[in-house]
């Protein structure tokens, strides 16, 4: 799914069209409104949770009039830059906003898209995106409020690398929108969607880019935006139809964002290796039948120039114990490689027993170098089989990709439900081009349903 091109107060202060300083005092508007209908229900179907970009806005104090009225809680991703030049009538809001039950987190502070996807501009550098996440939050503990402790990319532009930054640094990325089953919900509101059209969006879901988005359920992350104009004036006017939806429904909603609310856009951080209960024979690779690990395979689907051929090799440093696997693939050999569970029939002892319906975590530690960027971009992420009951093995799923690393790095990636009559498993992590990929200490366990609802 492309990066949404929200159209908010952000993009002036992008372009440098600075908005008057009065943005921050309250525009309550003379119309009157009916009396609310808040939010009365016993909770029993779960709790969402609202988000809001690029405040504090013309509007943010009558959206927190009308949140307060309903009964809602949000959590407010608010702009450095904005805090800073709204001055004491910003902060004051912002304070505001904590003390009636909301939670302010970061946005950044000039609205620099990370990635530069959105802007056609280079991607920030280390530096420039620990700035960005750094004075954004400078401002809002200025403004007397706790230090925090999430981020939201500008215009949703955010990948491995960078976010790998932010956690660094202490952040949880909180995605504007995902994938399928990610469970974010965008309103749409930055595209001039009307109030009835942000209604359907967050209450019934809808497609976008091949993707369908439900409506709003339990752990729902909405995302709406207080630094628009006529499009945040619409998303405030949608509240009180939603609300009805989920009094109706027995839905209630919280300012604390879910442990996991990447959507599917980067890795997850990866989740406690597997104990005793490994599901993987030879994991660390320490045995060698011929040229390739014990119970492993050599993976190719080569579309290049044959004299360009990759080469697989058992090499030293391993993670643990003295081998590990590498592959050099040159940029004339094209396709992709990955060393994977083997899927040859006489290698059908080494496959572990596995139960249609259940979720199975994958993780191994890999190191490489490969390059991100430009016309021989290299993408590397996990990649997922599952053998059919007729023996015929099929390609399952992709995970996220990961960043190049030089020392090594433990990736992890949890299936969807093992569909029916699949009888094993096998993964490993692919490179779609030129790179060096160097992988060890295997691990598959199945997840209990809590787990992996928490990760995906």
């Amino acid at each position: 799914m492309k990066s949404s091109p929200w159209r908010s107060a952000a993009f002036l202060v992008a372009a440098g069209l600075a908005l008057p300083i009065a943005f921050i005092v309250a525009h309550s508007g003379s119309a009157k409104s009916e009396p609310a209908r808040p939010i009365d229900n016993d909770c029993s179907a779960g709790y969402a949770e609202f988000t809001f970009d690029d405040g504090p806005g013309v509007y943010t104090a009558k959206l927190l009039d009308r949140l307060n009225a309903l009964h809602l809680k949000a959590t407010f991703f608010a702009i450095g830059r904005n805090i800073d030049d709204g001055g004491p009538k910003a902060a004051a809001l912002m304070r505001k906003l904590v003390a009636t039950g909301h939670s302010v987190q970061n946005h950044t502070y000039d609205h620099a898209s990370i990635t530069g996807e959105s802007t056609r501009k280079p991607p920030l550098t280390r530096e420039q995106i620990v700035e960005e996440l750094d004075h954004g939050s400078r401002a809002i503990v200025a403004a007397g409020l706790p230090s925090p402790t999430q981020y939201r990319p500008p215009y949703g532009d955010i990948d491995a690398r960078a976010d790998d930054v932010a956690r660094e640094l202490g952040y949880q990325l909180v995605s504007p929108w995902g994938v399928t089953d990610s469970n974010i919900v965008d309103s749409k509101d930055w595209s001039g969607a009307s109030t009835e059209q942000i209604v359907s969006n967050v209450v019934n879901g809808y497609t976008s880019d091949g993707y369908r988005l439900n409506g709003i359920r339990d752990d729902t992350i909405v995302t709406m935006h207080d630094g628009g104009q006529q499009d945040t004036l619409n998303s405030i006017a949608a509240l009180q139809p939603i609300v009805d939806y989920m009094n109706a429904h027995h839905l209630c909603s919280t300012a604390t964002i879910r442990h996991d609310a990447i959507g599917g856009r980067v890795p997850a951080p990866p989740l406690p290796e597997p104990g005793g209960d490994n599901l993987v024979r030879n994991p660390s690779l320490e045995r060698h039948h011929g040229d390739e690990p014990t119970c492993f395979q050599h993976a190719e689907n080569d579309t290049g120039d044959t004299a360009g051929a990759a080469a697989w090799s058992q090499i030293s440093g391993a993670h643990t114990g003295t081998a590990a696997e590498q592959v050099i693939v040159p940029r004339s050999a094209g396709g992709d490689r990955k060393l994977l569970i083997s899927r040859d029939p006489s290698d059908s002892d080494c496959l572990a027993k596995v139960k249609s319906g259940h979720r199975y975590g994958t993780w191994l530690w890999y190191k490489g170098t490969w390059p991100e960027e430009g016309p021989t971009k290299t993408e590397v992420g996990m990649v997922v089989y599952y053998r059919q009951s007729s023996g015929d093995w099929k390609y399952w799923q992709t995970g996220p990709s990961v960043e190049p690393s030089a020392t090594w790095k433990l990736t992890n990636f949890v299936t969807a439900p093992l569909p029916k009559g699949a009888t094993a498993i096998s993964f490993g992590l692919d490179i779609g081009g030129e790179g060096t990929l160097a992988t060890d200490d295997y691990s598959m366990a199945a997840q209990s349903e809590q787990v992996a609802a928490v990760h995906r």
